[in-house]
């Protein structure tokens, strides 16, 4: 999955495949849903997206995920928040932030019931 932000048009494209679109459906005034061949799902547009998402920060809850840090000269709040499933996970997270140069400030661990 890749967050897309265009600040010259105030865009917001959330790609959740690598398939190409071939249809677009507008499901509520500037939203598109973009759909592959197969009808499957592949990426979500937002068109005015500073009016509509809160682009002050990105949480991440639970995903076994790779981060990749694609962010070239946008400018974009610091705000990272990963909620991980355990200790280990944390670790990771961590390290990987490190090979980017993503300064890691503090970790909160909890345990959820």
């Amino acid at each position: 999955m890749r967050l897309n932000y265009y600040p010259e048009t105030d865009l917001l494209y959330i790609n959740l495949s690598e398939q190409p679109s071939v249809e677009s459906q507008e499901i509520s005034e500037g939203i598109l849903l973009d759909y592959d061949a197969e009808g499957k799902l592949v990426g979500i547009d937002i068109d005015n997206a500073s009016n509509k998402v809160d682009m002050e920060k990105l949480i991440l809850s639970q995903l076994p995920c790779r981060i990749e840090n694609n962010i070239e000269k946008t400018i974009f709040p610091n705000f990272l928040v990963v909620d991980a499933i355990n200790t280990s996970k944390i670790v990771e997270i961590q390290q990987q932030l490190k090979t980017l140069n993503i300064r890691c400030t503090s970790v909160t661990k909890s345990i959820k019931r």
